[in-house]
């Protein structure tokens, strides 16, 4: 009886070391997963490696709009802390992108990106949305409303290794010439100015992306915005003209006009990938 006792205690003893060094193996496999080679689950990547497959996927989605809208981008804006596992805290962050077709063509555009983009991006469309999966496991979700098709980019809860630093950088005299000339259309004021710039590289090429300037004022026009549609630049494509919203191309300029929130904020983009 004893030595039954013995052998059990033995047996549960191996037992253990084996289970111990499976699970040990299984860590050092992960490890070696999330530092050297592809990730598998979107938790190998943290928020800094997130925002550079969002880039990516939004120069794509750029370039999948075409010369068809003027484009708005917005920051790389974090949503808020979440859970990664029981054990592991993390954080969500998102970048919308609006795409303002012609009038009435919102849904036409959405048909038309989610043929254009890559596809590996595994683009779906249902009735007037659309959803895409970008590399660096990021999910675009796009909705065609109100005449604006509006993608989001959202990166799922991702460890906060390293500190998000933002890529905004001081508009040069060209750019603010060019938003001074809109005012000027506008017969706005930049009164209380606010200015705001976002620069997303083109992978693999030094100076070249999508880079848009917006400035906001405190007071907007008396007078509707669509009635400075047709003082635009000659060059230019009208693309939408009302009370509170007027886009319109030049060349591969984007301009955007909007005071739906009480405020003038004029958005100007430009890309060359």
């Amino acid at each position: 009886m004893i030595e039954r006792s013995r052998v059990t205690a033995w047996l549960r003893r191996r037992w253990l070391i084996v289970l111990v060094a499976a699970w040990a193996l299984v860590l050092v496999l992960f490890a070696f997963g999330a530092f050297s080679g592809d990730a598998t689950i979107p938790a190998q990547r943290d928020v800094v490696a997130a925002r550079q497959a969002v880039d990516r996927a939004t120069v794509e989605l750029v370039r999948a709009a075409g010369p068809d809208a003027a484009v708005r981008v917005s920051g790389y804006r974090f949503l808020g802390e979440c859970d990664i596992s029981l054990a592991r805290s993390g954080a969500r962050y998102r970048r919308t992108v609006e795409l303002y077709p012609r009038s009435g063509h919102d849904a036409d555009l959405l048909a038309a990106v989610a043929r254009r983009l890559p596809p590996r991006y595994d683009a779906e469309v249902w009735h007037r949305s659309f959803t895409a999966y970008a590399e660096g496991f990021v999910d675009l979700t796009g909705t065609a409303k109100g005449g604006v098709l509006r993608v989001k980019l959202d990166t799922g809860c991702r460890p906060a290794t390293r500190p998000v630093t933002g890529m905004e950088t001081r508009p040069t005299a060209a750019e603010r010439q060019r938003v001074a000339d809109v005012l000027d259309l506008l017969q706005a004021k930049d009164d209380e100015p606010r200015w705001r710039t976002e620069s997303i590289r083109c992978g693999g090429r030094d100076g070249a992306g999508v880079r848009q300037v917006a400035l906001t004022v405190a007071h907007p026009p008396a007078r509707p915005l669509a009635d400075a549609a047709d003082l635009a630049p000659p060059d230019a494509t009208v693309l939408v003209r009302g009370r509170t919203l007027l886009a319109y191309r030049e060349g591969g300029l984007s301009v955007v006009a909007d005071t739906s929130h009480g405020k003038l904020r004029v958005t100007t983009t430009s890309g060359d990938c």
